[in-house]
């Protein structure tokens, strides 16, 4: 995991409160934060770049910068700009609210009681417009802005900004795949802007720190990818395109050429005041959900926040929106799941410890989450912070109130000896894929589509859109992977399938089976039905075979098996068709019974 280090005297100013290291510490494990420790730190800054790195007592050397690759040399390419008292920890991926010093403070004083609820970030508009165009839509659609105002940057600041920048495209951008965010100074800049695309030669711009070697001349895109470090860093979310996303304002000055890096002429230096932000992306909630956590932690560090209007040729929208999402909360289920009695209004209290809003009303509560909140997706989620607000060690450990010895369950222990059993007729133990399609599961056997076939509902391949409702092609595909092999083969598996099922829990059930199969050119009905016949006898069940029609056996040498009067499977030779449609040349014979 990454490691960030927030510094304390910026921790304490935030927090408006000091608090004892130990105290700090045992405060951040509670909130969920892996703390390594605490570090002095001495802060540098690239020349070349203005990229901020810090440097523990434990580390020799920083190497060389991240941003335009530049070998660091004390007093030439690396100025000393001061020493800081940090807390470093390891990022938590599900709370990256908590990435910056701001965000961070946000959560502590909320865990103190020194401020409870949500906090609100008053928004206001800037008049500002970005205007879409058609050209970027095929390679990376999604744009959202803002505007902060009132930032007063200082090194300890833009330090800030910038790791904070990098964590979120970690944790929320996917490395910058998803979202990947740009901060500009507003104040070199000439609004409206536009999103748009060019070829790989048709624009030119200076890259932040300038090219490899010092060049600080506009220089292509095409050589910025190849060349930079940002660039051969990022290309391949670019590299499938011909044309790469660009961000330019109404002077035709380059911001960035997003998720790559930004121009150099839009740089966010200790002079700036004011900061233009954007977020680009694939998907919209992605842009906008990092955009918010971002600003609502600048807002932390004293930013006024405007809204830009965003326009397409199908829609116009404003970002951000900083509207709370709305959720209910059972308070029983708190009380069940933590394992303690809470009662609703101490729900309530702990959440807004945790920075929601909630009220009470009809034995439900009723939760407002805040837009930096983006790990909040179910009831569950609620209920944890509810158990951390409350305090794991304040929850008692307690025996359970029953006591029992674990045991194998029985459908386990029948399987085992099917297993053995199967083991000892001679034959192999295969394990088959649990997807299939409809092809494969019916079509290939000669059988209708019954509709019982759980389907996936966003295949990633069409080989694989249903759940198998069976055993049968499986052994089959086997069977056909190795045609060429040493005869005779015997193999089986036992396995569940899915079903549909009006009564399951989840409109479906699973059953165990067991199926075996056996490819020779002698094999038949009679050496097939022998093996039901040990199975059977070594698992102490009588049992009887009466006709059967199945159109994935040749008729008359195909038999259903039945305990008493209810059928558990089926037996017989494989139909030519059947074979032929699998590319199968040799007699197979089969059998496919419930192994409960």
């Amino acid at each position: 995991m990454p490691v960030m280090g927030i510094p304390l005297d910026a921790l304490y100013r935030l927090v408006k409160k000091k608090i004892e290291k130990k105290e700090l510490f045992a405060l951040l494990t509670s909130l969920g934060c892996d703390v390594e420790g605490y570090f002095e730190v001495e802060r540098f800054k690239c020349t070349r770049c203005g990229e901020i790195v810090e440097l523990t007592s434990q580390e020799d050397s920083l190497g060389e910068c991240s941003s335009c690759g530049v070998e660091f040399e004390p007093g030439k390419t690396m100025l000393s700009i001061g020493m800081s008292e940090v807390v470093r920890m390891e990022l938590l991926p599900a709370r990256p609210d908590m990435f910056d010093v701001g965000g961070l403070a946000r959560a502590i004083r909320g865990y103190l009681g020194l401020e409870v609820g949500m906090p609100r970030y008053p928004l206001q508009p800037s008049n500002m417009l970005v205007k879409v165009a058609k050209s970027v839509k095929g390679v990376r659609p999604c744009i959202a802005c803002a505007v902060a105002r009132g930032m007063k940057l200082d090194y300890e600041t833009i330090k800030a900004v910038m790791k904070m920048q990098e964590n979120l495209h970690w944790a929320l951008g996917r490395d910058r795949r998803k979202a990947s965010i740009g901060v500009y100074d507003l104040s070199s800049l000439r609004p409206n802007f536009v999103y748009t695309a060019y070829g790989k030669k048709e624009m030119k711009f200076v890259p932040l720190g300038g090219m490899p070697g010092g060049s600080t001349e506009p220089t292509t895109l095409e050589n910025i990818l190849e060349r930079h470090p940002k660039g051969m860093a990022y290309k391949h979310l670019l590299e499938d395109y011909q044309v790469y996303p660009i961000l330019i304002d109404s002077a035709d000055q380059v911001l960035s050429m997003p998720p790559i890096i930004n121009s150099e002429e839009t740089r966010a230096g200790i002079e700036t005041e004011d900061l233009f932000v954007d977020v680009t992306g694939h998907d919209r909630t992605s842009v906008e959900r990092t955009l918010n956590v971002f600003v609502c932690s600048l807002a932390e560090l004293g930013a006024r926040i405007e809204t830009v209007r965003i326009a397409d040729t199908t829609e116009e929208l404003r970002t951000p929106n900083l509207e709370s999402r709305e959720s209910i909360l059972v308070s029983e289920h708190a009380s069940s799941l933590i394992g303690i009695d809470i009662p609703p209004d101490d729900c309530v209290r702990l959440l807004k410890k945790m920075r929601f809003d909630a009220f009470t009303s009809e034995e439900k509560i009723h939760v407002s989450i805040p837009p930096f909140r983006t790990d909040i997706m179910h009831e569950y989620d609620l209920i944890e912070d509810i158990a951390i607000a409350y305090g794991y060690h304040n929850i008692k450990p307690a025996l359970i109130p029953t006591m029992t010895i674990g045991a194998q369950r029985p459908l386990e222990r029948t399987s085992a000896r099917l297993r053995n059993c199967m083991l000892g007729l001679g034959f192999l133990e295969v394990v088959t894929t649990l997807l299939s399609n409809p092809q494969k599961n019916y079509g290939l056997l000669q059988r209708e589509d019954d509709n019982r076939a759980p389907k996936i509902e966003n295949p990633s391949t069409v080989e694989h859109t249903i759940l198998r409702t069976h055993l049968i092609s499986g052994l089959l595909e086997m069977f056909k992977i190795n045609r060429t092999r040493k005869m005779p083969q015997k193999t089986f598996e036992l396995g569940d399938v899915s079903l549909i099922e009006e009564k399951g829990e989840t409109g479906t059930v699973d059953k165990r089976i067991l199926a075996g199969a056996i490819m020779d050119p002698k094999t038949g009905f009679s050496e097939i039905k022998s093996c039901v016949a040990a199975v059977m006898r070594e698992t102490g069940r009588d049992f009887d075979l009466r006709p059967e029609n199945d159109p994935s056996f040749i008729k008359a040498r195909c038999a259903g098996i039945y305990l008493k009067d209810s059928k558990i499977g089926i037996l017989g030779e494989i139909h030519p068709q059947v074979l032929e449609n699998f590319e199968i040349v040799q007699p197979v014979s089969l059998f496919h019974m419930a192994a409960e």
